[in-house]
């Protein structure tokens, strides 16, 4: 028995039987026992949706949380790009565009605004800001955000803490995708349209 002041959440993914547990001593504000869940699988299986209902979940449990999620922008029914939105103020900013004028790096037709990237998401992550933060959602760590050099040692910095973390991550990542996947505490979880619903 954790006592009163501890919260415990359970996500169950139906078909796969996997269960997401976040435990945090409310009372204290640390983490009784370290969480890393990283979500996995196809581009449209699922994974921002399933993120969005975590954040629900907890945010109705009065649980502390801060992230950020990617939202597809679309013009003319066709995909443009892509916007990181922050999950507490709802602050929005193109990640990447294909018909952009902004110079950055590209992956397939999108260029990638890492200013814009990096103004949103990085106070977010500072050390003051996760010392109050509960759980960290981050969707995704994935091949545009990695282009920023910030990010990724932002990423670093925070995966050797006791941080509580809900991450996406693509299926084939970079070699810090990969060390997150089979890091010490680090649970993947692979997300389909059988799973997805919570």
């Amino acid at each position: 028995m954790l006592g009163q002041y501890c919260v415990v959440i359970f996500v169950q993914c139906i078909s796969c039987l996997s269960m997401l547990c976040f435990c945090l001593d409310i009372m204290s504000g640390t983490t009784i026992k370290r969480n890393i869940i990283l979500l996995t699988g196809d581009p449209g299986c699922g994974k921002t949706t399933l993120v969005q209902k975590v954040y629900q979940a907890l945010l109705n449990s009065q649980v502390k949380v801060e992230g950020f999620y990617t939202s597809e922008v679309r013009a003319g029914g066709q995909r443009s790009g892509f916007d990181v939105v922050l999950l507490n103020d709802g602050g929005r900013g193109p990640l990447a565009r294909v018909a952009s004028t902004v110079p950055g790096p590209k992956v397939g037709k999108y260029t990638v605004d890492l200013k814009s990237f990096e103004s949103l998401v990085q106070p977010i992550l500072t050390p003051e800001k996760l010392k109050v933060c509960q759980v960290l959602i981050l969707d995704e760590i994935g091949k545009m955000e990695l282009f920023s050099k910030q990010f990724e040692s932002s990423i670093q910095r925070i995966f050797q803490t006791s941080q509580v973390i809900l991450a996406t991550v693509p299926t084939r990542g970079s070699y810090l995708v990969e060390q997150l996947k089979t890091q010490a505490g680090s649970n993947l979880i692979q997300v389909h349209h059988g799973n997805r619903e919570i």
